[in-house]
């Protein structure tokens, strides 16, 4: 989750209770909403609670072969208990362990009146969402009487307040992993449990070796003050040390990159702009690269030159009508609107000419040409994978040839992705289920990072890998690589035949199928009267989703690949129909 993003969450998940808090609920008693970390404490393992089906359950029937994840919550929390299983689930599905067989995870309820039927639609919920066969009975979703919840969260020191006004429960957020002997092995406190660190304490936990102190989170809940609508002490020093650890690594990059600058080669002729220069900006590596610093140092000019003027006066005025000076203080004269319009008028037509000046780089940027090179872009948690025209694959690298447009079609596997090369000054989103494009002409030959510039999960970070700009002999060698294998609608027409799609749309087919043959790029007749251009994204979904768009005079007798084919595959088999020439057939 973005740094940035936190407090603003933070705030959100708070707004119900500062709305709901009035006198009901203190300050003192808000004051005591906290999560205490307990560790080597072992939980009553005598409590009693019951479970799903309403069944009575003592606690220690989840202990004694394998470790815990206890989540306290409420099942009718309206906004962080859902958040925080959330997160949980998420840390969980990415770890190879399966609950029910290395670890079990019970959810208890804070709430005494929540009953079994809540309890059950939660676990369902959440088996379903995890999607390992067999997991159900490593799923536990508890309720109890007033007595064994406090008895529990006492243990585990999950200290919250309900609130009367609002029918709420003010409370932290976290997670208690516990050994199979139910000792409090370690915390994770917040809305985030990054999955490495999440297997970590299950297998410290297994071994029954027992974690460290964890500094308490800056996401816990309630180091926020709803009543007073500021942080604590500790927040703002946490975020003043945080300032000036992030100036000063800012300055210590661009002292060394300007090192770096100063001893690289002397920049070529075609060098886009002489703004790129400045040593703490990524080389321009692309046809791009100066229209997107020229707009950039554009605004940033004209930003810094409007606030360095309004500095100026604010300064001039401070000074010369200070308290006690002799400066006259006639009363304020009422002009006419003149000035009002002009200055109006002279800013609508400078942003007007900066929109239009971007728009045209845009334009530009969505448009590439014909002779452009198409390479193919599958994202995924958390690498690359890049297929070229002749069958030629990488993963986390991308070889091009310079001064030759490229054109990438993209597409991710799972999440929101973003490709991204700062030397190019390019970048573009990479969607689940959709095609995105980007294009450039790499200029220098050279090595340039690549990035996903998309929070993915929790090895973003390391979602990355080098573009390398080559000289016409140097990457004739590398193609050459390929070692006689098949080019990328080689493979498409294999997997043709192989999945049987040619035994519908062939001439020689008995079934009435549509055509494939000079589809692309042509428009497509619809059930539904309407009418669609067969380009990348339709192939696309008429593989994954046969039924999305009927096609005219046909019946819907498709059936889906959805779960049977992957994106590599189904580029593939794009790349092989774009080869369909007319002559080879005509529609029926």
């Amino acid at each position: 989750m973005n740094a940035m993003l936190r407090p603003l969450m933070m705030a959100i998940f708070m707004f119900p209770f500062s709305i709901a808090w009035g006198q009901e609920v203190t300050k003192e008693q808000l004051g005591h909403v906290s999560f205490e970390q307990n560790l080597k404490e072992r939980v009553p393992l005598n409590a009693t609670f019951r479970d799903e089906s309403g069944k009575p359950v003592r606690l220690g029937a989840f202990f004694g072969a394998r470790p815990v994840v206890l989540v306290p919550a409420y099942y009718r929390c309206p906004n962080l208990c859902t958040v925080v299983i959330n997160a949980m689930l998420e840390s969980v599905r990415n770890l190879r362990q399966n609950a029910g067989r290395d670890f079990e995870i019970v959810i208890v309820s804070i709430d005494p009146q929540e009953d079994a039927a809540l309890a059950q639609a939660k676990k369902q919920t959440y088996v379903t969402r995890y999607g390992r066969p067999g997991s159900q009975q490593g799923w536990h979703f508890l309720t109890g009487d007033k007595s064994s919840i406090e008895q529990l969260c006492r243990a585990v020191g999950y200290h919250y307040v309900y609130d009367p006004v609002s029918k709420q429960y003010a409370h932290p957020s976290g997670v208690v992993i516990l050994t199979p002997e139910g000792v409090i092995s370690r915390y994770f406190l917040g809305i985030e449990y990054p999955p490495k660190e999440f297997n970590q304490a299950l297998v410290a936990a297994s071994q029954n070796k027992t974690g460290t102190l964890a500094e308490r989170l800056l996401l816990l809940c309630f180091h926020y003050d709803p009543n007073t609508g500021r942080y604590t002490l500790i927040i703002r020093r946490a975020l003043q040390i945080g300032g000036i650890g992030t100036i000063a690594a800012v300055v210590g990059m661009i002292f060394a990159l300007g090192r770096k600058r100063s001893n690289a080669d002397a920049r070529p002729p075609n060098a886009p702009s002489a703004l790129t220069a400045l040593p703490f900006l990524p080389e321009p590596a692309s046809n791009f690269a100066g229209s997107v610093d020229e707009i950039f140092w554009t605004m940033t000019l004209a930003c810094g030159a409007v606030a360095l003027a309004l500095f100026v006066t604010i300064t001039f005025f401070c000074i010369r009508y200070r308290a006690g000076s002799l400066a006259k203080r006639p009363p304020a004269k009422r002009s006419g609107v003149l000035l009002e319009v002009i200055w109006s008028s002279l800013t609508l037509i400078a942003f007007t000419a900066i929109f239009i000046w971007a728009a045209l780089v845009y334009f530009r940027m969505s448009s590439p040409p014909a002779n452009a090179a198409e390479i193919y872009v599958v994202g995924k948690q958390w690498m690359w994978k890049i297929q070229h025209p002749n069958g030629r694959s990488e993963i986390n690298e991308l070889h091009l040839l310079v001064d030759q447009p490229v054109k990438l079609i993209m597409t991710s596997q799972d999440v929101i992705h973003d490709f991204y090369v700062p030397a190019f000054h390019t970048k573009q989103d990479v969607l689940p289920d959709r095609y995105t494009t980007e294009w450039f002409i790499p200029r220098r030959p050279g090595k340039y990072h690549l990035f996903c510039a998309e929070y993915c999960g929790g090895d973003h970070s390391q979602m990355g890998g080098w573009v390398y700009v080559q000289q016409p002999a140097e990457h004739a060698r590398w193609m050459e690589g390929l070692a006689g294998g098949e080019s990328l609608a080689q493979a498409g027409a294999r997997l043709f035949v192989a999945r049987g799609c040619s035994g519908c749309h062939s001439p020689q087919s008995t079934v009435r199928s549509p055509l494939l043959t000079g589809i692309y790029r042509h428009p497509v007749a619809l059930s539904d009267g309407t009418t669609v251009i067969a380009d990348e994204q339709y192939l696309h979904d008429s593989i994954l989703l046969p039924n999305k768009q009927i096609t005219a005079g046909y019946e819907p007798k498709m059936p889906t690949f959805q779960g049977q084919i992957s994106e590599e595959e189904i580029m593939q088999l794009i790349a092989y129909i774009k080869t369909l020439s007319q002559e080879q057939g005509g529609t029926r």
